[in-house]
């Protein structure tokens, strides 16, 4: 249902809807909170065997690498380079996932004693992907076996190059594929069904590529890694290897939430177990991490990751020094360790100080455009291209549009795309195709290359292609909530239970609740950096419940009139000095509307 809004700049609430008995009895039979068994309700968890897999996610319910197609293929590859001391090359990427997917095939083939080195694009000189100068190269090297992580699936031209030059291939991509798939021993991707490009597989196996289709990139170097020791260990046990495997979980819960993948089936138990593999972990290159982040590995979480840990990664990517994070993740001196974690640190304030610069820029250019208009296409001439990904979802988050930001350098530029509203920006880019030079990514993030003498026609495509995706209203700002609840339901037992749907991400959104008619105790107290949040205590039966308003200063006055207020709340536990309490995190402040 939609619930009025006393102001209409307001987004709308959107609450899901109630929860039937059901819900109440699965609560009771898992002995949590009534609003638990709603939660696992309305997030499609329906009954004890899938409420206690969801509640304690378990490294047995991780699917075997063989179910991945021309996995088989790929596993008995990289065994032979091994064995035979074949010179490999991991062929990576520049954001989180790329380097984070790199490093774990690296460390992995250096410890099964293979012969193993890295190449990343240049942002620059390359662009994305793999490329035929990278090819090039990497043969005169003498490199016998090319592993991508994270590329390869459109990457025709460079590959057809490495086979001319006697180079077989693997690629592993979690990419939507073209109309044609490059030359390769195994394509590892799960969009890519076996049978649409090999005979010689058993029966059933196209059939399979569903099971992973939510693994990034460092998620399928994993279980390469993975299907690659199975083949190993054949004919010897490695305990090492073992241990290698568990650690690495730690790798792939950085990339699954860098990379915004929905963090349900196997992503809820990869990252589930990464975390506690990052939090034990004695790499030298995660200890200096999160010192440099600040943070204690004993409480890390998912929003550590998303919040303090992915931009610093990001930024050696984006700063177009890479392999700053994969000789991190490599590396056991732990002097090496931690130079290479303030590079990072480095490397994220120069990053962040670019992108404040571009971002006021194309906020002003996007406010004066946006009026009437589904979709915003901003550029500029030289707008770091390492950068404008963050400015596009900086737009996103002002302006609630698909957002195309556009670096020009001459008459060329290169684009990076976000989206929101359900716009899929791989299908709206494909529409435009005939205006680009070059575009891929996923539904919700993309990249594109572009000539400046195409920008007008491109961006009145893009605009129609996003209304054809969304009809003809005009899509309204709204919040979602899992349901209208009192305040009174929420005590320290209910937030604990509630905090055991973590890890939240996309695909698991963290819990957020309409609290109506709250009624407050006492003040409300600015705090932070320039007074930019609020706190004050929230009534309910027997005492108060603290909220933590972040960047909701402007509701001071409403809230210090001591008038009810609406609130949009996630229950969370504030532990000070070993006493642990209920506390509200709020992200929206409204007077009290009626029901």
């Amino acid at each position: 249902m939609v619930l009025p809004i006393p102001d209409d700049r307001l987004p709308r609430i959107l609450v899901a809807p109630a929860a039937p008995e059901e819900a109440t009895a699965l609560a009771r039979a898992m002995g949590v909170p009534r609003v638990v068994g709603h939660l696992l309700w309305n997030r499609g968890v329906r009954d004890r065997v899938a409420a206690t897999s969801f509640l304690t996610p378990r490294l047995t319910e991780l699917v075997s690498p063989d179910a991945l197609p021309d996995m088989g293929l790929a596993a008995a590859r990289v065994a032979r380079a091994v064995r035979g001391g074949e010179s490999i090359a991991v062929c990576g990427d520049y954001d989180v996932d790329g380097m984070t997917g790199t490093a774990l095939l690296v460390r992995f083939l250096r410890l099964a004693g293979g012969t193993a080195s890295y190449a990343i694009p240049d942002r620059v000189a390359d662009g994305y992907g793999l490329s035929v100068r990278t090819v090039e190269r990497l043969a005169a090297e003498g490199v016998k076996l090319l592993i991508t992580v994270d590329n390869g699936v459109g990457a025709i031209d460079a590959l057809e190059r490495a086979k001319a030059l006697g180079l077989d291939a693997i690629i592993t991509d979690h990419h939507l594929p073209g109309p044609r798939l490059p030359p390769a021993v195994a394509i590892v991707d799960p969009f890519v069904p076996s049978a649409r490009h090999r005979t010689d597989l058993p029966p059933g196996a196209a059939s399979a590529t569903g099971l992973a289709s939510h693994l990034c990139g460092c998620g399928l170097a994993f279980k390469l890694a993975w299907g690659t020791s199975e083949v190993l260990q054949r004919a010897r046990r490695d305990e090492k290897l073992k241990q290698f495997l568990v650690d690495a979980m730690g790798l792939v819960a950085l990339a699954t939430v860098a990379d915004v993948m929905p963090l349900i089936g196997e992503n809820r138990v990869l990252v589930t177990a990464g975390l506690s593999a990052l939090r034990a972990s004695k790499s030298p290159g995660i200890r200096a991490l999160l010192e440099v982040a600040g943070l204690s590995a004993s409480t890390l979480s998912a929003d550590d990751i998303a919040w303090r840990l992915a931009p610093r990664l990001n930024a050696a990517g984006r700063m177009n020094h890479p392999e700053h994070a994969i000789d991190l993740f490599t590396t056991d001196d732990p002097v090496l360790a931690a130079s290479l974690a303030q590079e990072l640190e480095s490397a994220n304030e120069t990053r962040k100080e670019i992108e404040r610069g571009i971002t006021e820029i194309a906020l002003v250019e996007a406010g004066s455009r946006v009026l009437g208009r589904r979709s915003l296409v901003v550029s500029g001439e030289g707008w770091h291209r390492g950068v404008i990904g963050i400015v596009a979802a900086r737009l996103v988050d002002a302006h609630a549009r698909p957002t195309v930001v556009i670096g020009f350098e001459g008459e060329g530029g290169r684009g990076s795309c976000r989206t929101t509203g359900g716009v899929n920006l791989v299908e709206a880019l494909t529409r435009c195709g005939a205006f680009l030079t070059r575009y891929g990514g996923h539904a919700m993030a993309a990249g594109l290359e572009i000539d400046r003498a195409s920008m007008p026609a491109f961006e009145a495509a893009f605009e129609e292609a996003v209304r054809l995706q969304q009809g003809e209203a005009m899509p309204e700002r709204t919040i979602t909530v899992d349901a209208d609840v009192s305040a009174s339901e929420f005590t320290l037992d209910t937030a604990e239970q509630i905090r055991r749907l973590a890890p939240f991400g996309s695909g698991n959104p963290e819990p957020r609740f309409l609290l109506r008619g709250v009624k407050l105790a006492g003040r409300p107290k600015l705090m932070g950096a320039g007074s930019a949040h609020l706190s004050f205590v929230a009534q309910v039966p027997g005492g108060g419940i603290r909220v933590v308003a972040f960047k909701q200063a402007q509701a001071f006055d409403l809230v210090a009139s001591g008038a009810p207020v609406d609130l949009v709340a996630t229950p969370t536990v504030n532990e000070w000095r070993g006493v642990r309490t209920p506390e509200f995190q709020v992200s929206s402040i409204r007077p009290s509307s009626p029901t």
